[in-house]
């Protein structure tokens, strides 16, 4: 038994430690998807932590995007629409300075549309693993602003943020 409680001492202590290091964010973003012929407006909302070791150039920031369609678009007359948008990451920061990072971003992302002509409608939705490339740069002490691009298979998305730090 006192092995036991070593043990669940040792978790308890790196896990408080960790969250030591670890802030949270919220950032709200405008997304451009295109894909082949259509061009879809976004508005996500994005909660993250991201952790940080002291002294170090580097950070992980797992994220979660939650959106919707602001911005529809037509092709051959049939009105097309983005009903949701999520998304998980884990983004990789490398500061450059205390200010700027520039960041890759893995991600797996759910596109759910509709689309719609004379009356009738149908759904679908896709599931795809993306990339991404991004730079963040710190307006304030809990403020930065946000650029990035990321591909999913034969979607661009360009998106544009800003992000509060707890």
């Amino acid at each position: 038994m006192p092995n036991l409680s070593k043990g669940l001492a040792a978790i308890l202590l790196t896990a408080f430690s960790t969250a030591a290091i670890a802030q949270a964010s919220i950032a709200g973003s405008y997304a451009n998807l295109s894909a082949d012929d259509l061009s879809f407006g976004v508005v996500n909302i994005n909660a993250a932590f991201e952790f940080r070791a002291q002294n170090s150039q580097f950070s992980l920031m797992p994220e979660l995007r939650l959106g919707i369609g602001v911005q529809d678009d037509t092709l051959f007359g049939t009105n097309v629409e983005v009903d949701e948008f999520q998304s998980v990451a884990l983004r990789l920061n490398y500061y450059a300075s205390d200010t700027i990072a520039v960041f890759i971003v893995p991600s797996y992302a759910r596109l759910g549309i509709q689309a719609s002509q004379g009356g009738f409608s149908s759904s679908a939705s896709e599931t795809e693993f993306g990339l991404g490339l991004g730079v963040s740069g710190k307006i304030a002490d809990e403020w930065a602003v946000e650029g990035s691009y990321e591909r999913y298979d034969d979607t661009n998305v360009l998106s544009a943020a800003i992000r509060y730090y707890f």
